[in-house]
C-alpha cells in the first residue's frame, strides 16, 4: 500500500510540474493525488466496485482541493486537476481500444461502458463539491449572496 501511495504521489507530482503549478504547492497537489488513490484502492477492495471507488475518491479529492484553495487562497483547479489524475480511467480506455483492435466486441462494450461510467462519476463528484457554496466574504463586500 505504501508503494501504491508513493507511486500515485510521484505521478501527481510530475503531472503538477508539467502543469506549471507553483513550487510551494507541489507537495499539496501530490498529497491529494496520493490520498485519492489510497481511498480508491480501499473502496475498490471492500466494495468490489470501481465506479463507487472512483466516485468516493473523486469526492474526497475535490473536497481537499476546495479546502486547500480556500486555505491557500489559490484557484481550486491548481489542486484538483493534478490530484484527479491518479483516478482517471486510462487503463479502461486502453482496454477498450485494445479490444476494438482485436475485434472483441463484448470486451470492447464492457470496458467502454465502464470507462464512460467512471469518467461520469468523477465529473459528477467534482460538480457536487463545486456546487457547494462557500461562506467566504470578500473585503468590502456587503452582498449576502
Amino acid at each position: 500500500m505504501i508503494i501504491q501511495f508513493i507511486s500515485a504521489f510521484m505521478a501527481t507530482l510530475f503531472f503538477a510540474i508539467i502543469l506549471n503549478i507553483f513550487r510551494e504547492e507541489l507537495f499539496y497537489c501530490s498529497l491529494i493525488g496520493g490520498l485519492g488513490w489510497i481511498v480508491f484502492l480501499f473502496i475498490k477492495d471492500y466494495s468490489g466496485s470501481i465506479i463507487l471507488a472512483s466516485f468516493i475518491s473523486a469526492l474526497m479529492i475535490s473536497s481537499l482541493a476546495r479546502l486547500l484553495s480556500y486555505l491557500r487562497n489559490l484557484p481550486e483547479t491548481n489542486y484538483l486537476i493534478p490530484g484527479i489524475v491518479a483516478i482517471v480511467p486510462g487503463a479502461g480506455m486502453y482496454q477498450t481500444m485494445s479490444a476494438m483492435i482485436y475485434g472483441d466486441l463484448k470486451s470492447m462494450v464492457y470496458y467502454g461502458l465502464q470507462t464512460i461510467q467512471v469518467a461520469g462519476v468523477i465529473a459528477i463528484a467534482v460538480v457536487i463539491i463545486s456546487a457547494i457554496k462557500s461562506k467566504r466574504k470578500t473585503a468590502g463586500s456587503s452582498n449576502k449572496y
